[in-house]
């Protein structure tokens, strides 16, 4: 079986063969593709983190029952959690904004208008 395509840099240096021929075909097709990335680039980036943990919630369940509970997943679900809740806080907005405002006020000044 000629693989042409690895997962990962692991999968690569390994090469190994599949035990048996793969069941399905994934089709990349290019247009979707940048329409997917285009769409992803426009969206806030918060609710990108939700739906990713909505998504991993519902596979979860799939894995074993030790994996389930693996602090590695639970902390990374954590983190997302508190990356989109601090995304949202009406006070890093505020200070986010005043930060950007205060940015417009000296970008006119160089250090060539300094005496």
């Amino acid at each position: 079986m000629d693989q042409t395509y690895w997962w990962n840099t692991h999968e690569q240096l390994e090469k190994k063969q599949l035990p048996t021929a793969p069941k399905i075909k994934l089709l990349d097709d290019p247009q979707l593709r940048l329409q997917l990335e285009v769409t992803l680039e426009q969206l806030p980036h918060a609710l990108i983190a939700e739906w990713s943990i909505q998504q991993a919630l519902l596979y979860l369940r799939y894995l074993e029952p030790p994996l389930q509970k693996d602090p590695r997943i639970q902390r990374g679900i954590g983190t997302l959690q508190r990356r989109i809740s601090w995304h949202k806080n009406p006070h890093r907005n505020l200070a986010n904004t005043l930060h950007a405002s205060s940015l417009k006020l000296l970008l006119p000044i160089t250090c060539g208008d300094m005496p």
